[in-house]
C-alpha cells in the first residue's frame, strides 16, 4: 500500500557541511539542491518498526534563552495586527539588505510564517537559541527555499565556533516538491533525492504518523520531514543517534504557542 507525502525541495546541504561556518553559503548554493517539483516514485517502508535505545537526555525548550527574544523590529506588541508580508518587509528594510540571513525575534518569525513549528524538546546541553529569517537578497522577499533557521547553542551564540558550541540547527521552508512513497517489493527502503550530497547513509524513520528520512553525514546527522505546509530539516552535530532527532521532531509545536 502506498503512503503519499508532499516534501519541499529546499537547500539544506550546507548545514551539515565542513568548515567553521556550515550555514555561511546556504543562500548562495540553492539552485543545485532544488528539484523541479515533479513527482517521483521511490520505495520505502514507512510502517517499519524501529527499536529505539536510550539516548542523550532532552529538556524542555522553556529552559533555554531565546537570544533574539527582546531584540525585535516591532517589539512585543502589535504583531497580531499586521500581515506577515508587512513584518517581513520591515525586517528586511532594517537589515543590511545584502545578507540572506537576518536576525529576527521568535515572535516575528511566528508572525511572518504562520504555523511554523519548533521542537518542545531539545538536547540538554543547549542553553541558547538564535533565530533568523532567510531572504533572497535579490528581491528582498523571503527565500522560496529555506525561510527560517534556528541555531541551538551550548554557549551564547557566535561567541565560539559552530563546531565547538552549536549542537543543532532547525531549518524550515515551504513544501513545494511532490514525492510519492511506495513500499518496495523487496522490502528494502530507498531514499528519495533530497539534496543531501554528502550523506553516507539514509533510512526512513517513523515520526508519529509521519515519515522522516534520517541521513548520516560526516559531521553528524540530518532528519528531513514534512508537517503541514512546511518541510523541516534538523541537523544534529557530532552524533549519529537518530533517536534524538526523532524525539525532537515528535515534539514539534507551533512556535507562537511555545512563546505564549
Amino acid at each position: 500500500m502506498s503512503a503519499r507525502l508532499v516534501l519541499a525541495s529546499v537547500l539544506v546541504a550546507a548545514v551539515a557541511g565542513c568548515g567553521s561556518d556550515p550555514l555561511a553559503n546556504l543562500g548562495g548554493r540553492s539552485n543545485r539542491f532544488f528539484g523541479s517539483g515533479s513527482e517521483t516514485t521511490v520505495s520505502a517502508a514507512p510502517s517499519s518498526t524501529i527499536a529505539f535505545q536510550p539516548v542523550e537526555e532532552l529538556q524542555g525548550v522553556g529552559e533555554v534563552v531565546w537570544s533574539n527574544r527582546d531584540d525585535s523590529i516591532w517589539g512585543s506588541q502589535g504583531l497580531e495586527t499586521l500581515e506577515p508580508a508587512q513584518i517581513v518587509s520591515v525586517i528586511w528594510d532594517q537589515s543590511s539588505e545584502r545578507d540572506a540571513f537576518v536576525q529576527a525575534s521568535p515572535a516575528e518569525i511566528a508572525a511572518s510564517l504562520p504555523g511554523i513549528g519548533f521542537p518542545r524538546l531539545i538536547p540538554s546541553s543547549v542553553r541558547y537559541v538564535s533565530s533568523q529569517l532567510i531572504f533572497d537578497p535579490q528581491t528582498g522577499e523571503l527565500s522560496e527555499e529555506l525561510q527560517t533557521a534556528f541555531g541551538l547553542w551550548a554557549v551564547e551564540p557566535y561567541t565560539q565556533s559552530r563546531e565547538a558550541a552549536q549542537r543543532a540547527v532547525v531549518l524550515g521552508g515551504p513544501a513545494n516538491q511532490v514525492i510519492s512513497y511506495q513500499d518496495g517489493q523487496d522490502g528494502q527502503p530507498v531514499c528519495p533525492e533530497l539534496g543531501i550530497e554528502d550523506a553516507v547513509s539514509c533510512r526512513p524513520v517513523p515520526i508519529g504518523t509521519l515519515v522522516g528520512w534520517w541521513h548520516g553525514v560526516p559531521d553528524g546527522g540530518r532528519l528531513v520531514w514534512l508537517d503541514g505546509p512546511y518541510r523541516y530539516d534538523l541537523f544534529l552535530r557530532a552524533t549519529t543517534e537518530y533517536e534524538i532527532a526523532v524525539r525532537m521532531a515528535e515534539s514539534m509545536e507551533v512556535l507562537d504557542r511555545l512563546l505564549s
